[in-house]
């Protein structure tokens, strides 16, 4: 019995020992390392900005002085712009194009002194990036390639930013960039609809690609004039619009694949009743062959030569077996008549392609489902209704009862239009329709071009 009590009093005495040499414990978690408040231009110069000049011209306007961050964590605005770009394909966008992959990685770290700095300025570099793109675009749109605004000091896009933080308003400054149009709304919300089906099914791959093509070239108008005509290449039609309402709809024949109907846009200032037709070089080479066999051609089809002063020259003169049509010394007109390749009415506008709409003789051809027939030039359907149109308030020149008793005469006549009218020869491939959107043929492979152009994203170095 001693015996044990002795051994439990060492128990006790043990306990007491080692309880009493032990570290008071301490219930506050432990201090965080307060984050850099500064960049550095060596931390700048070693990221792939997209903006560069604009990123190093605000940081250098804000003394140098993180944007993004507080002494400890990432502002609730950085959160708002990091869930942005995690939703810029819903806008037809690339999320890499703004750094989500590598900002992930470096939000995904503890923030140190590091990669706290990137982080920030690639978020901003992200900011410019897409304040940009969100309102012009990401590709040239005659080339295709992607545009770059790396050497570019986008003023505006400081001034805005340095808004936006300041009214904590990142995601409303950003989206109102984008175009208000109808068509780019609806073509957005047909975008969400697709990205959330199986792109493996290549039809819902394609239909995605054109989507994200037409939205881009709807970045391009940013807006339409509020009267104007739209022939649309890819859907055959051509459309008056005034007010945001249709006024005149008309079937039109465009340009072959291999002679497009290029982008124009222009003002239609005069029309011609009964015009002549010039025979352009690209067609020249296709009636030359049939002259120098035939030498009753050019009377058959009422052509006349016209030489470099605009002198009739008589046929008969001319050894048309000697020429190609690469060294054909003169021009062949066509007469006006209702047999004129050009129909009865040519609308004029400047553009440098020699292009023009117009009627035609060949009126058949507006039934057929595919109307890409001609060689380049928009044949209208409706030509005298669009006159009419472009001379209903004309009370100084040509009205529209004057133009039926003109037509009805046959008599050459060139057209002042009182109210000029932009014209556009646009191509769209995806357009509104009711509640939803219709989708064209990539009739000149545009679309597969330019998509291809907006998904080559510049690689990103590893962290």
């Amino acid at each position: 019995m001693v015996r044990f009590s002795l051994i439990v009093i060492v128990f006790l005495v043990g306990v007491a020992c080692t309880t009493s040499t032990k570290a008071p414990v301490s219930s506050e978690p432990p201090r965080p390392i307060p984050l850099p408040t500064t960049i550095g231009n060596e931390t700048l110069n070693g990221l792939p900005l997209n903006a560069r000049a604009t990123v190093s011209a605000f940081y250098k306007l804000n003394q140098m002085k993180l944007v993004w961050m507080d002494s400890f964590a990432m502002k609730a605005d950085g959160d708002s712009l990091v869930h942005l770009i995690e939703q810029a394909e819903f806008s037809g966008l690339i999320p890499e194009d703004y750094h989500a992959g590598r900002i992930k990685a470096l939000l995904h770290e503890e923030l140190q002194a590091g990669n706290a700095a990137q982080a920030d300025a690639l978020l901003t570099d992200s900011f410019f990036s897409l304040w940009h793109h969100l309102k012009n675009g990401r590709a040239d749109r005659k080339s295709f390639s992607r545009t770059k605004i790396d050497s570019l000091v986008l003023t505006d896009a400081m001034d805005a930013l340095k808004n936006a933080l300041a009214t904590h308003s990142i995601a409303s400054v950003l989206k109102d960039r984008e175009p208000k149009l109808a068509a780019y709304i609806a073509l957005k919300k047909s975008l969400a609809i697709y990205l959330g089906k199986n792109l493996q099914d290549t039809t819902i791959a394609r239909r995605r690609d054109q989507l994200i093509a037409n939205l881009e070239r709807l970045r391009w108008e940013a807006k339409f004039p509020a009267r104007y005509i739209s022939v649309n290449v890819p859907s055959f039609m051509l459309k008056v619009v005034e007010d945001d309402s249709l006024v005149l709809e008309s079937r039109v024949i465009i340009g072959k694949p291999e002679t497009p109907t290029p982008n124009i846009k222009s003002v239609i200032h005069s029309f011609i009743i009964y015009p002549y037709w010039h025979v352009p070089k690209s067609i020249l080479k296709e009636i030359l062959p049939a002259v120098q066999s035939d030498t009753n051609y050019l009377r058959k089809h009422n052509y006349q030569v016209i030489d470099s002063k605009g002198k009739v020259i008589k046929n008969s003169t001319i050894d048309f077996k000697k020429y190609t049509s690469d060294d054909f010394p003169y021009v062949l007109r066509q007469r006006e008549g209702s047999e004129n390749t050009m129909g009865v009415i040519k609308f004029v506008f400047p553009n440098n392609y020699g292009v023009y709409l117009h009627d035609t003789n060949a009126r058949r051809l507006f039934s057929k489902p595919d109307r890409a027939l001609s060689h380049g030039c928009v044949r209208v359907q409706k030509a005298v209704d669009l006159a009419k149109y472009l001379a209903k308030d004309d009370d100084t020149y040509v009205d529209a009862a004057d133009l039926e008793q003109y037509l009805m005469v046959q008599k050459r006549l060139d057209v002042k239009v009182v109210r000029p009218i932009p014209v556009h020869l646009d191509y769209f491939t995806v357009q509104p329709q009711a509640d939803s959107v219709v989708f064209y043929r990539d009739l000149y492979k545009k679309d597969r071009a330019l998509v291809d152009s907006l998904n080559r994203v510049k690689p990103q170095p590893a962290i």
